[in-house]
């Protein structure tokens, strides 16, 4: 099992090492959107064929590693040359379909689940829904008339962390207040 503490435990050894190794202290190691879709479609893979995660996930490092260093040595990195916008806007809709039908899947898999009571599975969906419309609306009051534009754009760029801490306020209310025994972001 790999879980958030691990992921930031590894970044953050990995991350100290890293630097020293190559050369470069302003490399930012940590998990960005390709490499999260990459990781779950590993899994997948994973489950599909019956392997453990960790060794194939492993192994796939131990193998880019090996495909990273024959690059290096035919330059490969001047191909970036031939990527257009187009590409990146293609790729960046690919983690976006991802991360969409995952959240989907999991809202659709709480009225399914028969171990989640029907209430539980609203108060779900009502926790989903209530974080990702905070996110969209603060995030798109960046041009709106409140405050100034300097406190707008602070608040904007907060927009994920402050819909998720709406979002966990709501299920401890719900949680607390009505008995609700899972309700899970």
């Amino acid at each position: 099992y790999m879980g958030a503490t691990e992921t930031l435990l590894a970044t953050a050894a990995l991350g100290m090492v890293y630097p020293l190794l190559c050369g470069q202290p302003l490399t930012i190691m940590g998990s960005t959107g390709p490499i999260v879709a990459y990781i779950i479609a590993l899994r997948g893979l994973g489950n599909a064929v019956g392997v453990n995660f960790l060794p194939l996930y492993a192994w796939s490092g131990i193998f880019l590693s090996g495909y990273l260093f024959i690059g290096s040595m035919f330059s490969l990195s001047n191909v970036i040359r031939k990527v257009t916008r187009f590409t990146e806007e293609l790729f960046s809709v690919l983690v976006s379909v991802i991360f969409i039908y995952q959240a989907l899947d999991y809202f659709l898999g709480l009225f399914t689940d028969k171990d989640v009571g029907h209430g539980e599975a609203k108060a779900g969906l009502l926790t989903g829904l209530l974080t990702f419309f905070t996110a969209i609306s603060i995030r798109g009051s960046r041009n709106g008339p409140l405050f100034n534009q300097w406190v707008r754009n602070r608040v904007a760029d907060f927009a994920p962390v402050i819909a998720i801490g709406l979002g966990l306020g709501l299920s401890w209310i719900l949680i607390g207040h009505y008995g609700i025994e899972k309700v899970d972001l």
